[in-house]
C-alpha cells in the first residue's frame, strides 16, 4: 500500500510540475498590448472608482487602455450631453458618414466594357426620366 500512494504521489507530482511548466510557458510567451500594463494614470482612476465618482469600465482610462486592445468601430463616441448637443450626431448618422466616406475614397480595379458601360448608362438615364 505505501508503494502504491508513493507511486500515485510521484506521479501526482510529475503531473503538477508538467502543468505548472505549460502554465509557465504560457505566460511567458504571452505579449501584451502595451496599453493593457501601461501604469499612467492608474491611481487618479483607483481613486476616481473608490470614491464613486466613476465606474471601472466606463472610466476615460480603461476606455483609452481597452480601445487599441479590442477591435471597435469609431461609431461609439463617449462624450457629454453638452458637446452631443452642438452636433446631434447620432450612431446612425456616424455609420453614414463612415460609409460615404469609403464609398467617395473608393479606387476599384476594373473597368467595364464599353458596350455594358453603354448599357448602363441608358439604364440610368431611363430610371432618371422615370423618376423625375
Amino acid at each position: 500500500m505505501t508503494r502504491a500512494v508513493l507511486k500515485y504521489g510521484v506521479l501526482a507530482t510529475v503531473g503538477c510540475l508538467v502543468i505548472v511548466d505549460f502554465v509557465k510557458q504560457t505566460i511567458e510567451s504571452f505579449d501584451p498590448h502595451p496599453d493593457i500594463i501601461d501604469t499612467q494614470g492608474l491611481y487618479e482612476e483607483i481613486v476616481d472608482v473608490a470614491l464613486g465618482r466613476e465606474i471601472l469600465l466606463s472610466h476615460p482610462n480603461t476606455v483609452r487602455r481597452l480601445r487599441n486592445v479590442l477591435p471597435s468601430p469609431n461609431l461609439i463616441v463617449r462624450e457629454k450631453l453638452r458637446a452631443w448637443m452642438v452636433h446631434h450626431k447620432t450612431l446612425k448618422d456616424r455609420a453614414r458618414d463612415i460609409a460615404m466616406d469609403r464609398i467617395g475614397n473608393y479606387k476599384h480595379t476594373f473597368d467595364l466594357p464599353n458596350d455594358k458601360h453603354k448599357a448602363l448608362d441608358k439604364i440610368y438615364a431611363r430610371a432618371q426620366k422615370e423618376l423625375s
